[in-house]
């Protein structure tokens, strides 16, 4: 379905991913996805009293998580192993094994827990309340990997106050923002060929 002269139908059709894709084909897509994702990663507002930033990396992980399945989490897996190599691919522009091991680096786990949990689960059949309930359980799952890292890092009486209570509002809004984007996505394409 055409609409605005743009056809997200057609963008899926020829980058689709098929079990007879080759190998080399996958592997670029997958590579060419984590720097998607790369790129969402620093789009995010360093906290004045905090270590974690606010980031809108959530948006596009779960989009993605739920309209490629798989796919999605091994161009995130991919990511991960060249944000650990170093490249400048975490947060802030931050790379590193040092970093995935500090502070903030359940929650990168976390992510990837959460599109696992998100492509297991999700069927674009599910209504939207479904949708929002099982995009907050992968939330979930993001913040408890999260916060368990973190507690590695600072005492217990701060860790909610710091890795937990500044970012559920802003959770809630992407969840919505996702919730109504998948609707509206499923209502105006077709991708049942795919």
């Amino acid at each position: 379905m055409q609409k605005d002269g743009f056809s997200l139908s057609l963008l899926f059709k020829h980058t689709r991913i098929s079990p007879h894709t080759s190998l080399p084909r996958r592997f670029a897509l997958y590579l060419m996805l984590s720097w998607v994702f790369a790129l969402c990663a620093q789009v995010s507002l360093p906290l004045p009293f905090g270590i974690v930033p606010m980031v809108l990396h959530p948006v596009p992980l779960y989009i993605s998580a739920l309209l490629l399945g798989n796919h999605a989490v091994y161009a995130y897996g991919l990511y991960l192993i060249q944000g650990i190599l170093g490249a400048p691919f975490f947060a802030l522009g931050l790379g590193g094994l040092a970093r995935f091991m500090g502070p903030t680096g359940g929650y990168l786990i976390g992510f990837l827990v959460g599109m696992m949990w998100l492509t297991k689960t999700y069927d674009k059949t599910d209504s939207s309340s479904t949708l929002f309930t099982k995009l907050v359980a992968a939330t979930a799952l993001h913040f408890m990997y999260g916060l368990l890292q973190l507690s590695l890092f600072i005492p217990w009486e701060q860790l909610l106050l710091v890795g937990l209570y500044p970012f559920i509002l802003g959770a809630l809004v992407k969840i919505l923002f996702i919730t109504m984007i998948l609707r509206r996505f499923y209502v105006t394409h077709d991708l049942s060929e795919f």
